[in-house]
């Protein structure tokens, strides 16, 4: 009266539930990896390399050279010098936004990968014990 039936398949049912549940931990843990290696790509990928051309870097090198040859002749067009440092800084705020292109993603990626990696890794230990 107080048994219970027992059959064959109770213990393989058991095994077959803690893998299943093993999955998704070791699913996020291979995630979290793969981001992190997507995030080492990424900005080598869609960096400034793809945005900043040679056409840029000249005017950049050109705005340098002007600026150079204003601040040499300050007292005959202060005017040229101003518009001079105008040019560089534009050229030069160009270049900073090439060199930071992709790093927000690839931040982004990163620190969603490392969470994904220790949420899963953890998760595996706890229920390996």
């Amino acid at each position: 009266m107080g048994r219970r039936p027992t059959s064959p398949g109770t213990f393989a049912n058991a095994a077959r539930y803690d893998m299943t549940h093993a999955r998704l931990p070791l699913g996020a843990l291979v995630a979290g990896i793969f981001l992190i290696i997507v995030s080492m790509i990424w900005p080598w990928l869609f960096g400034g390399q793809a945005v900043w051309t040679d056409e840029d870097a000249q005017v950049l090198a050109a705005a340098a050279a002007d600026l150079h040859r204003a601040s040499e002749n300050v007292q005959g067009e202060p005017a040229g010098l101003a518009a001079a440092e105008g040019r560089l800084a534009e050229s030069e705020e160009r270049l900073e936004a090439a060199r930071n292109r992709g790093k927000t993603t690839a931040s982004l990626l990163r620190w969603l990968g490392v969470a994904l990696g220790l949420a899963g890794g953890i998760g595996f230990v706890v229920l390996r014990k």
